[in-house]
C-alpha cells in the first residue's frame, strides 16, 4: 500500500459459498458461516486501510438483510456491489460504472473455498498483524507440536494439514513457550 501511495485497499467479498453456506431456499436467507469467515471478517473489517464490499447476486432486500446480520456480528461492509471511490474520469485509466474496483476478490467462482481457505486466510491476518490466535488455539497446538515438521524445502511446514509460513511457525513456536 505505501509504495503504491496508496490510502486504502478494497476487499470484494462473494456471500453464498465463500462466507455463507447457501441453502438454496427463495425468501431464507442462509446464515450459517463457513468455519473462521466470520472471525477473519471480523478482524478485516477492524482495519481502517481496508474498505469491504459485499459482493454478491443477493436481491436489495436479502442485501438489507446480509448488511444487518453481518452489522449484528460486528462486520461492517462499506459498499454493496459497487465502490463510489474510485470513479471513472474522463479520459482515464479505467472504466468503473459496471466494474467495481477491488484489489482483493473472495469468491468460490475465482477458486475460493469457503469450507477449507479461510484458515489460510487467518494464518496470513496473524502473520500481518491483524488478529492473534486464542489461548485456546495456542494451547492446541502446544498439544500438537509434536506433529510439526519442516518440509523439504524449509519454505513451508505443516500442522495438521495447514500450510503455515516459517514467520508464522516462529511466531506459535515463541507463543507456545511463552504460555506453556
Amino acid at each position: 500500500m505505501q509504495r503504491k501511495g496508496w490510502k486504502w485497499t478494497y476487499w470484494a467479498f462473494d456471500l453464498h459459498s465463500t462466507v455463507i453456506k447457501p441453502n438454496y431456499e427463495a425468501g431464507n436467507i442462509p446464515t450459517e458461516f463457513y468455519p473462521l469467515a466470520l472471525e477473519c471478517l471480523r478482524a478485516i473489517s477492524k482495519r481502517p486501510e481496508i474498505k469491504m464490499m459485499m459482493f454478491t447476486c443477493s436481491h436489495p432486500h436479502e442485501q438489507e438483510q446480509y448488511l444487518e446480520l453481518f452489522k449484528s456480528k460486528g462486520v461492517n461492509f462499506d459498499f454493496v456491489n459497487k465502490n463510489p471511490e474510485v470513479k471513472t474520469e474522463q479520459g482515464g485509466y479505467g472504466y468503473y460504472k459496471d466494474k467495481p474496483y477491488f484489489n482483493v476478490l473472495f469468491e468460490d467462482k475465482a477458486g475460493f473455498n469457503g469450507e477449507t481457505d479461510w484458515a489460510e486466510v487467518k494464518e496470513l491476518l496473524i502473520t500481518l498483524g491483524y488478529m492473534k490466535n486464542t489461548l485456546e488455539e495456542i494451547a492446541i497446538i502446544r498439544d500438537k507440536v509434536e506433529d510439526l515438521y519442516i518440509a523439504e524445502s524449509g519454505k513451508f511446514a505443516f500442522l495438521n494439514n495447514t500450510v503455515m509460513s516459517p514467520e508464522y511457525i516462529q511466531w506459535l513456536e515463541r507463543k507456545v513457550l511463552k504460555n506453556g
